[in-house]
């Protein structure tokens, strides 16, 4: 994908992601090459909490010898929970929430700890293999990659607290570590309400020196219907929420020590809100992303490894849609076609100094680009901000302007982490990062954790350290539109976190305790000014906490509960969107034929913006339950049964505008039923 990307209309591009799911298993091979899975369900809690973390100290840790607040889902959980992208996952983590907002019906509003600043997550950062998602323009993966699916994941690690002094900026309450898998043969079909319609296929070859693995995922769903608020009036209107998404990811690996991964995916959304406002002949939302990461293992010595890389990825984003509304009727629409690059190069080093104590480090450098930031309407944008009616007309979208003017960063950072096991009862980790941004200045973020093991059961966690999030283009350069206006004199904002956590474990379960201080330093808010969104450097120190509580327990043989609690004890006010008190509780079930899940979250009050601004309007807390049920009918065959909502909660979220006060509304109860193949 480059930056001549064909635009491709609702109606086509269904028919080409389910032509090309099709044309995925289409080129399977005949002859199974499936590895043996085991399935995690059959260890038990103290087996599971060994299972490795990586995305913390790029080093392999226990959940229990892991400095940092930690929650992992393996392969075994996500199949038998009613979840089918990373948003939905979020809301089964202590700490964080993801909601619909009112910038896209696929663009979930997610947060850890309640620190978010726009609709899209850009404080998480998000990997895949080792991949950054997230784009130069927004950022954040639910505008560059939503609905990420999680068929084809492994192990998915979510890891709360600062973590740029590992990974530089966007790390900054916390980050997502996904592993997929690369060994498994499978395609599955579904179909359920409001014509939805889902596919996969998987596909592993694995020779004496080469392995591949395909992933091919398509959705396409016709919405359905709600009664909004209109924004451009004061009456309501009928409306609904189609969208579509396609998702390609390829794994390569040359021997031991050479792998190749590519990444792409689109997702369109017609209809529904977009920026904030209703407009169902115009609206809608499309994205692009794709990504190309190539990376090297060399050892040196038994002791010494290392690893290169270097990557390559793209990113766009096309709002469309309807800004205010003029005497007479007609209304001032606007689109944009916003474009971003980046290439970057890697190298990481990991020293095992001995049985006691190791070294990791190494450097980076980035060079991300915007290359096309083009916006266009029908009326004169400079009349309207100047108030000089009446407008000049142009027609459909004749009048063209610049969003921003082409821009780039040149980023480079360097980082050092020293692991220590002072005795069996004993360990710290220090880790130190200079990042350098020549067109905003440099930053050091540290970190440091002290564990103590008193016993086999229990663990004492005493962790802290600094992040950082540098501002994105989006931030600091849009202009000429009346909806977003950027700050070019935005500086990073930083945070210094504290945390002590307790994990205790026994051999049919683990639970876990943590309390969490924030201090926010030059925090960037998002205010509403005469309906436009400014983005500011807070002048005061901003402060958090809370605390978090995880449950994981084997209630019986093949039956595993999971339950977490969050509040958030003191919060700044611009944390008002999001819910302070955040409850999950999951049952899951894998014995013999049968398996699934019934999950519920609970979300406490929330407040969204109303009269421009003016003044906050309370929306009420709300429940949602999801069921799966599935059964094998053979080893290859199995059925699956989602129903999602099924209290059919009718509940509104957040917006990021002003001019909404129902709020968003959310989805009613939904009936889908599956088929998977494992050959």
């Amino acid at each position: 994908m480059d930056s001549c990307c064909v635009s491709v209309t609702h109606r086509s591009f269904r028919s080409t992601a389910l032509a090309a799911l099709l044309a995925g298993s289409a080129l399977a091979c005949p002859a199974p090459v499936c590895a043996a899975q085991q399935d995690l369900f059959e260890l038990s809690l103290e087996e599971l909490s060994r299972v490795t973390v990586t995305g913390s100290t790029l080093t392999e840790k226990s959940v229990r010898d892991v400095p940092a607040s930690v929650t992992v889902f393996t392969r075994a959980d996500l199949q038998a929970l009613a979840v089918s992208s990373l948003d939905d996952l979020m809301n089964r983590v202590p700490g964080m929430q993801s909601y619909r907002s009112s910038d896209s019906s696929v663009a979930q509003a997610s947060s850890i700890r309640g620190r978010r600043v726009a609709s899209s997550n850009r404080e998480i950062l998000v990997l895949v293999n080792g991949m950054k998602i997230d784009g130069f323009y927004s950022s954040g993966i639910n505008s560059t990659l939503p609905l990420l699916p999680l068929d084809n994941i492994a192990r998915v690690e979510f890891i709360r607290g600062p973590g740029s002094a590992v990974y530089g900026s966007n790390a900054f309450t916390g980050v997502i570590n996904i592993i997929t898998v690369d060994d498994v043969n499978e395609l599955a079909l579904s179909a359920g309400d409001h014509r939805h319609l889902e596919g996969h296929v998987q596909h592993a070859y694995s020779g004496e020196q080469m392995r591949s693995s395909l992933m091919l995922h398509g959705r396409d769903d016709q919405g359905e219907d709600f009664d909004v608020q209109d924004t451009l009036s004061s009456a309501h209107t009928a409306t609904d929420d189609p969208w579509s998404s396609v998702y390609l990811q390829w794994q390569l690996a040359l021997g031991a020590d050479t792998q190749l991964q590519l990444i792409g995916a689109r997702a369109e959304a017609p209809h529904y809100y977009v920026l904030g406002n209703i407009n169902n002949e115009i609206n809608g939302f499309d994205s692009d992303f794709a990504g190309l990461l190539l990376t090297q293992n060399l050892h040196w010595h038994d002791a010494i490894s290392s690893q290169l890389g270097a990557g390559w990825k793209y990113s766009r984003l096309a709002p469309q849609g309807s800004v205010t509304a003029l005497p007479g009727g007609d209304t001032v629409d606007i689109k944009a076609d916003i474009r971003s690059t980046e290439y970057w190069l890697t190298w990481q080093n990991d020293w095992q100094m001995s049985g006691r104590s190791s070294l990791q480090f190494g450097g980076e450098y980035r060079r991300p680009q915007i290359t096309r930031a083009d916006g266009y309407s029908n009326y004169d944008l400079g009349e309207l901000a100047s108030g000089n009616f009446p407008l000049t007309e142009y027609g459909d979208f004749g009048f063209e302007y610049a969003v921003m003017d082409a821009s780039h960063m040149d980023v480079a950072g360097l980082y050092g982490q020293w692991q220590m096991d002072w005795s069996k009862n004993w360990s710290t980790v220090a880790s130190l990062r200079y990042d350098r941004y020549a067109q905003i200045g440099d930053n050091v973020s540290p970190r440091l954790g002290l564990l103590f093991h008193p016993d086999q059961h229990n663990t004492f966690k005493l962790l802290t350290g600094e992040a950082f999030r540098a501002p994105q283009a989006g931030e600091l350069y849009t202009a000429n539109n009346p909806v977003i206006r950027g700050n070019p004199d935005l500086k990073p904002e930083t945070v210094m976190t504290s945390e002590l956590i307790w994990l205790h474990q026994r051999e049919r379960g683990l639970f876990s305790l943590t309390y969490f201080y924030n201090e926010f330093d030059n925090a960037i808010d998002q205010a509403i000014v005469n309906g436009l969104r400014v983005y500011t450097n807070s002048d005061e120190q901003d402060v958090s906490d809370g605390v978090e509580a995880e449950l994981q327990a084997e209630i019986a043989p093949g039956f595993k509960l999971l339950a977490t609690a969050t509040w958030l004890l003191k919060t700044p006010d611009t944390f008002f969107r999001e819910a302070r008190d955040l409850y999950s509780l999951s049952g899951l079930y894998d014995r013999d034929k049968f398996y699934g899940s019934i999950s519920a979250y609970y979300h406490s009050d929330q407040q969204t913006l109303v009269d421009n601004g003016a003044r906050k309007q309370t929306l009420d807390s709300y429940i949602v339950v999801d069921l799966k049920a599935g059964y094998r009918w053979t080893p290859e065959w199995r059925t699956e049964v989602e129903i999602l909502n099924l209290l059919n909660e009718d509940y509104y979220t957040p917006t990021q505008t002003s001019r909404i006060e129902d709020g968003v509304p959310n989805r009613t109860r939904e009936l889908r039923l599956g088929f998977v193949w494992d050959y």
